[in-house]
Order: C-alpha cells, then structure tokens, then sequence
C-alpha cells in the first residue's frame, strides 16, 4: 500500500490504478504506477490493455533467483496480440519498433508481481475486495495500523485477517484500542468480534472516559440523542446522567465502576436449602447452555476477580450491552449478551429497555420503534430458551434459578425484571414502592377489572333487585371463564394457540370495522326503502344492526322485507274504512330492497369472510 508522505508531496492517502480496458495510454499509466509502487488492480475480461497485462502476468514465471521471465512463445502470442488490438493506431513504417516497445513495457510492468492483482469478471467477486487485498499486500511506507484503520474503513474484516493479523504478526499493547472505538461507534460487528479475538481484554479497555466518549459520540440527529438530552437537560453526557436515565426505566441500576465509593446497602438473597456451590454449579450449567444456542467466538467473558483498577467496571459488557441496545444495535448488542453474565437476567433487562425506549422515541420513527420492538421479542425468545434448557436439564434448580437475586443487576430476580418489561414470564414483586404500585395495576387488565366491577355491581343491588344482580352475575361469570384462559399461557402446546388468538382478536376488530361499513349501508337503505315514515325511537336503529348482521350467518329474514299485511289491517281497521294514510308506519315491500340484500350477502359471506379467513392463515 502506497500513502505517500507529506515530505515526498503526497497526502497520506492510499491510492490503487484500477485498469478497465484500455488503450496504449493505459499502458503507460500501468507503468508509471508500478515504477511509484502504486498497486494496480486489473479487470480481466474487458479487452484491450487488460486483457494483454493479464496474458501476460499468467505467462510471467519467477525463477530460483526471484526474477520474472516470460518464454520466446509467450513473448511471440503476446506481441501478436498486442498487434491485434493496436493496429490501427500505430504510425505506418513504424509498426514494428512500436509493437516491441509495447510489448517490453508490459514484461516490464509483471515484473512487479506484488504490485499486480488480476480481477476475474466471470467469477462473481467483490472488486472492492479485490482493491483492498492488493492495497494491503503492498507495504512500502506503510504500519500495521494504518493497514487496519484502511480495512476498517471498508469494513472488511475477513480481509484483514487475512492479510493483517497474521501469526507472525505481534501487536504492541494498547495498539488496537482506537479501533476498537472506532468499530463499536461505526457498528462493525466483525470487526468487533475480530479485535476482541486478537487481544484486548474488555475489562482494560473499556474505561469510564471510552463509554462517555461512546454516548457522546452519539449524533445529534440521532433519537437518543434527542431523548438523553431532553432527560439531561445537557448536551455533554456523563455517566451519572446516563445512571439516573436507566434507573428512571429500571427499577434499580449500579454502574459497578471499581474506585467508586459505595454504602454497603446490598441485600444478599437468603434461599432455603441452597448452598453457594449449588448455585455456581447452575451459573456453570447456563453458561454451557447459552453457548449452545449460538455460535460463539472464547473472548475474554466478565470477570470480578481481576485486579481493581481505576475508572475501569467489574462487568464491561453489561455497560456495552446498555449501550448496544439503546443504540438499538441488535446484532452487538447480541455478542455482549453472548460474552457477559447471567443470560436469562440480561436478556430480560434487555427487553425492559427495549419496552421503554419503544414509548419514548417519538410516534413519526415508526421504524425505530419496530425495531426496539422487534428486539424486545428476540431477547424475550432468547430468556425463554435458556430457561427452557435449564428446565430440561434440571427443573429444580432452573427455578431456584429464576427465583435467585442477580448480582450483576442489582439484585434484582429474573421474575422482577419480567413483570417490569411485561415478558411472557409470572409476575414477581418489584423490590420499589413505585414498581410494586406498577406491578399490582399491570397484573389487574382491563378482564379482571371489569369483572371485579360486576361482582361489586351485582353484589350491591342484590338487595333491591335480585334478578337484575342475577343478570349481571351472569355476565360476571363469563368473564371469569374467559379470564381462565390465563392459566393456560403456562403450557407449553395451548400457551401458543392462546397467544396466536390474542393476534386474531386484533386482526378481527380491523375486520368489524371494515364490516360495519357494508352493515350501516345496507341497515339503513333498507329501513328507510321499507318504512315511509317511523316513530322516533330506539327499535330503529336495533333493526339497522340486528336483521344486516345475523343476515351474514343465512337468517335471511325474507319476511322481514315484505309487506306487514297485519299492519295493514289493523291501520284499515282504525280508519273505520276511510283512505289510509300515505305516511302511515307499517312496513312495504320495495323491489330495491332484495337487490341490495343480495350485493349486501355477496360482499359480506363471499369478499370480506373469504378476507378474514386469508388474514388469519
């Protein structure tokens, strides 16, 4: 790779000549590079000028004493081609002295084998990759470092750990932290990956001045930008503001930086029958499960035993895990969660993030609202695997797992942070008076209220009214039959199908709202076509939605769109034989009346049904 220093009147910029094609000009600029060490990529395929390098760069051998030679054959088919592509420009009588000229500058240029790399159209690769191989192969006037920071720049990690971090490679330390940075701020995941496999130890690297400068690194169109700022009231973000913003979401949050000074006021759990070794033995077992539900990499993982030094955390990739999904950056928000402590207990965090960041990014970022709630779904599902495992493997103490305080957030119980964050898990006292009133509000929805409503309704007029309280009790116990279903969440064939009905309820109420437009249209043409003129009263609009609707299921009511000859007579009869009234309220028969009720059933039992049944496959 060529940067060329500022003293020899280059920018420090890296530069490559990428040869499509070509004339005899191209040629000469081919050359003149390789003669500045500048590395040329080659598009074989295209004609002319690269085709001819490329012949001749596959025919070029090196010998025993690293020279490039090409055999008197070679020279001879090379030469004619040359020919073949330039005739037509060389100057007559001077054909020949050109075409030697041509052809010994093109020897000349694959004499610089490590300069040249030849890209094949035909065989689908990436031409960037291409450029950035060759770039990196060059190494004149060029570190390591620089190396990297170019491939970091095309984000192509597999390449630089091809051609830079090889076995021979040794990097000083603290060499590769910038990068690191610079990964984590650009969101390059491989390269994360690749860096933490290749020497940094998380626990030195991530200091507290590394995890400011990633939240202020934030830009300042960005939505947390906005949100942190709005909490702050700052545009410069310490780490104690960010603190206060996750305990305003989390019932409870410590930064767990080494040389900060803390009151002892932790509450260790005390379990029954449940010795430390018990539960170290189930951390050992989460640990082998959660790596056998993905593929992982043997990074340094947290640690609490290594040497306190200052500004530094116990537990680095809880902060990167925040971060990550505040950031709403699932994929290396993933890796931390893989490389941290406590699966189920960070997975559930996770999703109690996620459940409040989703309401306080503004309504117009729908995108980033389904993002923040599509990543509440993966952490959840992530939880309940692991859980699911542990179960498998040992039930007892998969519970003791659920039930144990977490050390790594703030003692909080796996069951805690779900009933905060609302995951598919059993409600559990928040350790806050704040939490507890959410809690005991969020565990009574709007069945059980209105079945306690019912109960105290009815319980109240009995006295007075018993059967009206019988009604009402009635009502009162189908609620609570419907509210059964609850319990069914627990199991693991009808939790699903409970779930997959809560879906179809609400694709249903979109589907009534489309049907009661059909419904009102046809309700009240055939009213207003079968009656001149009615008295003011409720039973009008009870016939609009009662005949429409259970016409749907085939009670068709024809007779309810005849005519009411008993209306009639008993009319005739009170006129005592005179001329009955033209604006009399008995119901007639109108021809338009069927037509309508025919498109009416048409619509609705053919279109919109056959609609609902698509919308629920």
């Amino acid at each position: 790779m060529v940067f060329f220093d500022i003293l020899e009147g280059g920018l420090g910029i890296p530069v490559v000549l990428l040869l499509v094609e070509g004339g005899t000009d191209a040629i000469q600029d081919v050359s003149a590079s390789l003669a500045q060490g500048i590395p040329v990529v080659v598009c074989a395929g295209t004609g002319r000028a690269a085709d001819i390098l490329t012949y001749a760069y596959n025919h070029t051998t090196t010998t025993h004493d690293k020279e490039r030679i090409m055999s008197d054959i070679h020279q001879d088919k090379l030469a004619r081609k040359i020919y073949s592509a330039y005739k037509a420009n060389m100057k007559p009588g001077k054909e020949r002295e050109e075409l030697e000229n041509l052809k010994n500058k093109v020897i000349r240029c694959c004499e610089r084998e490590d300069l040249i790399t030849i890209f094949y159209l035909s065989k689908h690769e990436d031409l960037d990759l291409a450029i950035l191989s060759v770039l990196l192969k060059v190494e004149t006037n060029s570190s390591r470092e620089r190396q990297l920071k170019l491939a970091l720049t095309w984000d192509r990690a597999d390449i630089a750990q091809e051609e830079i971090f090889r076995e021979d490679v040794i990097w000083r330390p603290g060499s590769l932290e910038e990068f690191l940075t610079q990964a984590l701020v650009e969101n390059k995941v491989d390269f994360v990956k690749l860096l933490l496999n290749n020497g940094i130890i998380m626990q030195e690297y991530l200091t507290v001045g590394r995890l400011e400068h990633l939240y202020n690194s934030i830009p300042k169109h960005n939505y947390l930008y906005m949100i942190l700022n709005t909490f702050t009231k700052s545009e410069h973000i310490t780490l104690e503001m960010v603190g206060d913003f996750l305990r305003s979401m989390l019932d409870r949050y410590e930064d767990d930086i080494f040389n900060k000074e803390k009151e002892p006021t932790k509450k260790r759990f005390r379990h029954t029958n449940t010795s430390h070794s018990q539960f170290s033995k189930m951390a050992s077992s989460v640990s082998t499960i959660k790596a056998s539900l993905s593929r992982r990499n043997q990074f340094d993982g947290d640690t609490t035993d290594a040497e306190e030094e200052p500004n530094c955390f116990k537990r680095p990739y809880k902060q990167l895990l925040i971060w990550a999904v505040l950031m709403n950056r699932f994929q290396l928000a993933h890796l931390f969660w893989e490389l941290g402590e406590e699966p189920i207990t960070s997975a559930l965090v996770c999703t109690a993030l996620c459940m409040q960041m989703e309401t306080k990014v503004p309504k117009y970022l729908s995108v980033i609202r389904g993002d923040f709630h599509n990543m509440k779904n993966e952490f959840e599902s992530l939880a309940i695997r692991v859980l699911d495992e542990c179960h498998n493997t040992d039930p007892d103490k998969a519970i003791m797992l659920v039930e144990r305080r977490s050390p790594t957030w703030s003692d909080l119980t796996c069951l805690q942070v779900a009933a905060s964050a609302r995951d598919q898990f059993y409600t559990f006292p928040s350790p806050t008076i704040p939490g507890r009133f959410r809690d005991y509000f969020g565990i009574i929805d709007r069945l059980d209220f209105l079945n306690l409503i019912l109960a105290l309704c009815a319980f109240i007029i009995r006295w007075n009214y018993l059967y009206d309280a019988k009604i009402i009790y009635c009502v009162n116990t189908v609620v609570f039959y419907v509210r059964l279903l609850k319990l069914y969440t627990a199991n693991r064939v009808l939790g699903p199908k409970i779930y997959m009905i809560n879906r179809m309820l609400v694709e249903l109420a979109m589907f009534i709202m489309v049907l009661m437009v059909f419904l009102l249209a046809y309700g009240v043409a055939s009213q207003g076509l079968l009656y001149r003129q009615r008295e003011r009263n409720w039973l009008i609009l009870k016939d609009i939605l009662y005949f429409p609707y259970w016409q749907l299921y085939g009670e068709i009511f024809l007779e309810e769109i005849e005519t009411d000859d008993q209306c009639y007579s008993d009319l005739a009869t009170a006129m005592n034989g005179t001329d009955i009234s033209p604006h009399h309220h008995c119901r007639t028969y109108h021809w338009l009346v069927p037509i309508l009720l025919a498109f009416y059933l048409l619509i609705g039992n053919i279109l919109l049904l056959n609609l609902l049944i698509a919308i629920f496959r």
